[in-house]
This record gives structure tokens, sequence and C-alpha cells, in this order.
């Protein structure tokens, strides 16, 4: 095939991570010499990447090489870059004025293995400074005391504007063997050079501590699956309601938590001891997620730190024992209290439990977040929920809105800000699949290994553990947050065993009789997805919500959905459906249900849809329009209508 001509380049940058180099043949030892240091100088410039043009002269010329120089050129730059333990890769090849130019990319793998990662969820109160915290652990500097050093953290300009959080900020804390703060100057205070002199990273993840972003918090603390909880508690505001809130959701998660008092420097002692009164009766407090072997925990005892603590043992202990939560006083105007808080942080031990994350089973990954970017391509981030993931390895990406799954090719891996080959268990990654559209993807999708069984799950059924007094019923509909899954899902049934009535319409009349007791039934639920199915494992805790959290739940069984080519045909016409123009609407009004809108004139293209819908022609006010008899199992949702868009009004 003929190749592309090159045309001029503008001349060498002097920085920067691209070189130009006419050719490299016959090098000596000492011009070898020579060309490593100049990589290594281009790959710190690029942040672990360079680009080197072979047969182009320092001014842009492209002169080109023959293909025997050219080849000379390229093996020499392979060399160079084994030196530097990085790998050469070609990226294209052009036609010069006489002969041929190349293209080729020297990048870094770091070996993120040896560096331990611990992630931590920093929430709270809107208004405590969990961003001003954060700005202040990773930067050094102390804030001034008008919101000066959460300005790092913030992500989007609104967030800027008005102070408030929205969305969740990760920011990386590094230690190296000695205890200091690779974060800082005298490190280059880089995230790029954090792995490369850290010998251990905290993973910060700063969350929203409005109740309008309870969901963004709820989808981070299920879907991160973080080693530790940070609590922010201000010391003028005490403990409020989205304190409890968020409190709850960190202990039915079974996430240990430590506590941060913070902004002590405008309070005095007398308003500590108060706040601190308020965190213990938060502590003793019986989870109001009522679950039978947690009520008879005993509550965790409130832990103040001072200078005379010892925080090496509390830190060891934390993940483990969960009987103790430290508290932290802290301010991060004049500094007081932080130094104890870092020496606990380095101390800190994973959370996770490693059994969780197995490096023999087949890979897969967890989708939690994913954007676009045209040179690269789509890329996904999330966690290795097992195995091994690996540059040029073959997953399979679902469920897609036709429960099928997509054969995807992993094309580069960063994880730690830092570009590696491989990301085993346990840690978070973000992967470049080149091929997919970004329409196609959506949190809580999963990448599986070829030979795992694909699950698309509409169905299943949980065990749920209801919020003491909150109102549930049979075809209501919540919220489900199941580690990156967040998906509105109604309840189709609701029953509890039998010898208890459903903790949920447990309301007794005198709060303070001693008579009064919480029911200990089990209580089962069975869910149906209300858009697109999802991938759903059984034993799965999850919590659910209807603006605020109405409790915990654990799968017992699903149905599994997952496409198989001899039910391609008929499923494609159900998915045509289910994914285009036709609306579906309550009978009694016009609010529609939250259900997908579906394909504009299918109304009368519905033969292939059995066993999953039949249809009935009945008569409305207008005009006929085709009724839909659900399934078994939700009879209950309600009389439902088919009617095209355009005829919305008339229907």
């Amino acid at each position: 095939a003929k190749l592309p001509a090159c045309g001029r380049l503008p001349p060498e940058p002097q920085e920067g991570n691209i070189e130009y180099k006419l050719q490299l043949v016959d090098v000596t030892a000492d011009k070898f010499q020579h060309l490593v240091t100049q990589c290594k100088w281009r790959l710190k410039e690029g942040n672990g990447t360079a680009f080197y043009q072979l047969g182009v002269e320092d001014d842009g010329n492209p002169e080109g090489l023959s293909d025997i120089n050219l080849e000379k050129s390229i093996n020499t730059i392979k060399s160079v870059a084994a030196r530097l333990c990085c790998d050469a890769k070609i990226l294209r090849v052009a036609r010069g004025l006489r002969g041929k130019v190349a293209q080729v990319q020297v990048r870094h793998f770091r070996d993120v293995e040896q560096c331990s990662d611990v992630r931590i969820c920093v929430v709270g109160e809107e208004g405590g400074g969990k961003s001003t915290l954060v700005g202040v652990l990773t930067s050094g500097d102390l804030d001034d005391g008008q919101g000066s050093a959460r300005m790092n953290v913030f992500v989007h300009r609104h967030e800027i504007e008005d102070g408030r959080t929205s969305s969740a900020s990760v920011k990386l804390l590094g230690y190296d063997q000695k205890g200091r703060i690779t974060n800082y100057q005298e490190f280059g205070g880089e995230d790029a050079n954090l792995v490369e002199v850290s010998d251990k990273v905290i993973t910060l993840i700063d969350l929203g501590g409005h109740e309008r972003y309870l969901k963004t918090t709820l989808a981070n603390l299920t879907g991160r699956r973080p080693d530790y909880a940070c609590l922010v508690i201000c010391a003028n505001i005490g403990v409020k309601d989205m304190t409890r809130e968020h409190y709850s959701v960190i202990r039915a998660l079974g996430i240990p938590a430590f506590i941060v008092l913070s902004k002590t420097d405008i309070v005095n002692e007398l308003r500590i001891e108060a706040v601190l009164n308020q965190i213990r009766g938060l502590v003793a407090a019986p989870l109001e997620m009522i679950n039978m072997v947690q009520q008879k925990e005993t509550p965790p005892a409130v832990c103040l730190i001072s200078k005379e603590s010892n925080i090496e043992d509390i830190a060891q202990k934390m993940a483990t024992d969960k009987k103790s939560i430290p508290v932290f006083p802290v301010s991060c105007v004049t500094g007081e209290g932080l130094a104890s808080l870092k020496f606990f942080l380095r101390k800190a031990s994973l959370g996770r439990d490693n059994r969780d994350y197995s490096l023999e089973a087949p890979t897969e990954f967890a989708v939690t977040e994913h954007q676009y970017i045209d040179e690269v391509g789509l890329i996904v981030t999330g966690t290795v929920m097992q195995g091994v993931v690996r540059t040029g390895q073959q997953l399979m990406l679902g469920p897609l809105a036709n429960h099928e799954y997509k054969r995807v090719r992993i094309n580069s891996i960063h994880t730690k800000r830092t570009p590696t080959k491989a990301c085993n268990a346990g840690l978070m990654a973000s992967l470049a699949i080149p091929g997919v559209k970004e329409q196609q993807v959506r949190p809580g999708m999963v990448l599986l290994a070829p030979c795992v069984k694909r699950v698309a799950v509409v169905v299943f059924d949980a065990e749920i553990w209801p919020v003491a007094g909150s109102v549930i019923h049979p075809n209501c509909e919540l919220v489900i947050h199941m580690g990156p899954i967040r998906q509105a899902a109604r309840m189709v049934s609701f029953e509890s065993d039998g010898s208890t009535v459903p903790v949920a319409n447990f309301r007794p009349k005198d709060k303070s009789s001693d008579a009064v007791k919480f029911p200990r039934g089990r209580t089962r639920a069975r869910f149906r997805f209300c858009y697109r199915p999802e991938y759903v494992k059984v034993n799965s805790r999850f919590v659910f919500r209807e603006r605020r959290t109405k409790g915990i739940g654990q799968v017992i069984s699903v149905e599994n959905s997952a496409r198989d080519n001899t039910s391609k045909t008929s499923m494609m016409t159900q998915s045509r459906f289910l994914s285009e123009g036709i609306l579906i609407r309550q009978s009694s009004g016009d609010t529609p249900l939250h259900s997908p809108v579906l394909d504009p004139g299918a109304a009368n293209d519905v033969e292939g849809l059995s066993p999953f819908l039949s249809l009935e022609n009945q008569s409305s006010n207008s005009k006929n329009i085709p009724a839909i008899s659900l399934p078994e199992g939700i009879e209950a949702i309600g009389n439902v209508r088919v009617a095209r868009i355009s005829d919305r009004k008339q229907s």
C-alpha cells in the first residue's frame, strides 16, 4: 500500500516530550549514553511518555531514510527504551522527501504493585470542611480561612462559585519509606511522580455533603469499595441529619470509619466537648437499618486522639476489630492536629479483605465512570474485582441494552495516574478500549473474561432490612445502589417470614414504652429494574433509597436474561420495542411510568415479543390503542397503555 506523505513539521521544540532525529545508525557507546540521558529528560517532560520523529531534521524538514537505516534507527530507540525500562512502539510510517519517516512512542511503565494503595471516602455534612481538609493534606499549605485550600480540589466551575462539592474529586497523597509526604515540592509536587517516589499512596475521594448529591455519595461508597470512610464533622455545626445519614450507610456497609472534628480553631473547649457527646450518641445509637447480627454487636467506643495517644496501635487495629472510632480534632487554618492525622494515614493498613480479590480467578472489571478522548478513544474507569487486567487482553463488555456482550480489546492501562502493563484485583484503573461508542457504555457495566458466564439481570430477589419506620410497599419504585450500579427498580413483591410484620410497616405508637421492640423477622422482596439489564451476582449487598436512604439488602437469587444466538431474532424485536418510539403510560393519568421510550411506528410490529408481552386491542376515548398484558409477577403495576409519542396529548 502507498504510504501517506509527511508534510513539513514545525522546528524541534527545546522543551517538551518531542525529539527529532535524522538517523541513529552505528552509534558509539558515548553517543548511546547521551541518547539515554536525553530520552530520560524527554520522558520527564512528558510525564512518562516521549515521541521520536525519525528521518526528520531539527528544522522540521522530513528528509526520510532508506528502509535499512530506518530499521537501524528504530532498533536504536528500542535499545534506549529498554535501558530505561520503557517500551518503544511505532505509531506510524510515512513518505519523506528522499525516504521514509517514522514516529515512535517511548513510554515508561512503572511497577505499581510495589506501592500499596489505601482508598478513603471523605463524607459529612455540607460546610464541614471536607474539600479544605483534602486540599491541605495534599498540597501542604494551610487554609486562609476563606476556602483557598479547597480550590485545588474542586472539579467544576460552579463548585468554585458556590463552594459546594457536587461530584467525586479524587486526590492522591503519597508517603515514602521514611514517612515523608511526597506531594510536596521537595519531591517534585506532581501526581505523575507520586508512584515512582512513594512507598504508599492514599487515594482521597472527596464527596458532596448536600442532600441533593446523596446519590453521588452513595454511588461512590458502594462502587469504589473504600478501605475507610472519613466522616468530617464541623465543630461549630455538630451532628446533623446528613451526618447521621452518611454514618448509617457507612456502618451498614461495614466500612471502617474514623472522624475528623474540623474548625476547632473557632470554638472553645466546652463546644468541643458538647460535639463529642453528640458523636458518642451517634455511634451508640442502634443501627436504623435493622439487621439481627449487627443489633447484637456492641457499639464502638469513641476515642479522642491527643498527643499522648498511641496512633500506630489504633491504626493497625482499625481495619480488623472495628471496636473504636478515633476522633481527630483538626484546624486547617492553624495546622493543629494535622500531624496526628497525617501519621495515622501513614500507618493505616488495607481495610478491604484480600480474600474478596482473587488473582487466580478470571478477569472481572466493574465500570464506574467513562469518558471519550479523540486521540485515544473510549476510557472506562473502575475497579478490578478479580483476576488481572493486561494490555492487549480481549474482554467482554456488557450487559448492553439488548442483553448481549461486546468483545473489546484493552489498548492501554493507567492506575494511580501512571501507565502500566497490568493491574491486579483490588486496584482502581482506567482502561482504553477503542472501537466502542460512548453511548454504549454506562456505569455498572462490567468487563469479563470470555470464559466467564455472562449475566444480564432484570429481576432479582433480595433479603432487605428497611430503615425503621420507612413506608415501602409492593410496586413502590426505589433507586438501587449496588456497587457501581445505580438504577431505579420496582418492588414487585414484598413479604416477611410470617412470624412478624414487615419492619417498614412497624410504627410504634408509644416510643417510650419498654414493651415496644423492633420485629426480627426476615423480609424478602423481588425487584425489577425499570430501564436496562445489569450484571448482578448473588450475595451482593446494596442500598435502596427514595430521596433518603430506605434500607439495605442482599441479593439471594437472580433471573439471568443474557441473550444467546438461539433467541437473537426475537430479542432483537424486543430490543427495538424497548429502546425507541412508544411511550408507556398509566391509564389513570398523563404521568409516564419510569419505563423506556420505545420505537416510533413499532406499535403494530410486536410479533415475536411473546412470551414477553401479549397485546389486546382496546379502545380509548380518542382512538384504538393496544394495551399491554404484563407477565406474571408484575400484574400489580397497574393498567398500562401504549401510545405513540406524537399522540401523547390524545392518550
